[in-house]
């Protein structure tokens, strides 16, 4: 019995004794339309969102954007990051937030269905 509890201390702690960093938080952002938007351009010739466009990429490569997709007239991603207050942080320095033609809102992700193919 007792080399029971060894094996599974042995096998719960083997992400810390292995030194690998549990994954960071997730969390989603919601974006949509702000109020620089003109309904009357279309999306890529928005005042400001060739430069979002560069700093979703940018994100991406950087590892911080796990997933992102577009469903209606709306926007969501997925962030990999430390907190919330990054995230924002993140979204308040896009290129698209600060011109106006977004407003984004940020929560926290608890995945209960892992994604699978």
């Amino acid at each position: 019995m007792n080399r029971v509890y060894l094996l599974l201390i042995i096998l719960l702690s083997w992400p810390a004794l292995a030194g690998e960093q549990p994954p960071s938080p997730l969390f989603v952002v919601h974006i949509e339309t702000g109020p620089a938007w003109r309904r009357d351009v279309p999306p890529k010739a928005q005042t400001g969102f060739a430069e979002h466009a560069a700093n979703m990429q940018r994100l991406r490569q950087q590892g911080i954007i796990a997933f992102g997709a577009r469903y209606e007239e709306f926007g969501m991603l997925v962030f990999r990051v430390a907190s919330e207050q990054e995230a924002k942080a993140i979204m308040d320095a896009d290129p698209g937030v600060s011109g106006g033609i977004f407003n984004y809102r940020v929560a926290p992700l608890s995945v209960f269905y892992p994604w699978q193919q």
